[in-house]
């Protein structure tokens, strides 16, 4: 392995739901996921994460304002990624925006399907930010490092 494998990677799907996932970045395996509703909370957990060095980096959806778009939850994903990268930033941890299109077209059922639990239950935001973490983690395997 190169030499910028380490700690965890957390791939978040921003929103008026936040979904997140955080997954070993050497190994893929998915230690924990969810989806938070409230964004001091979630933030507040990715500040406790960034804090205990438990993170490599960070990956997360792209929102691009566009006319015509709905804009029930984009300023609230907007504020997220915001404070996301802020808090990349400041304690010196990679931030990778990627967008929905490309975690989708990587990410489909099959890839989904090794990770059965990962958003039972929930109401699909986990699942994206799944996608967004397989997708970091076959581009950072190919040698390609997202910083």
């Amino acid at each position: 392995m190169t030499d910028w494998f380490h700690g965890y990677v957390l791939a978040v799907d921003p929103g008026g739901t936040t979904g997140w996932v955080l997954m070993a970045d050497e190994t893929g395996h998915v230690m924990s996921w969810g989806e938070e509703p409230d964004r001091k909370k979630f933030l507040d957990f990715v500040w406790d994460l960034l804090m205990a060095d438990a993170l490599f980096g960070i990956v997360c959806e792209r929102w691009v304002t566009m006319r015509g778009r709905a804009f029930t939850n984009e300023p609230t994903a907007q504020e997220i990624i915001g404070a996301l990268r802020w808090m990349s930033e400041y304690t010196d941890t990679v931030f990778k925006e990627q967008g929905a299109a490309d975690a989708k077209a990587f990410g489909g059922k099959d890839a989904l399907a090794a990770y059965p639990e990962v958003g039972k239950g929930g109401a699909g935001h986990a699942k994206m930010a799944l996608r967004h973490a397989l997708l970091y983690r076959a581009t950072t395997l190919q040698g390609k490092r997202l910083t």
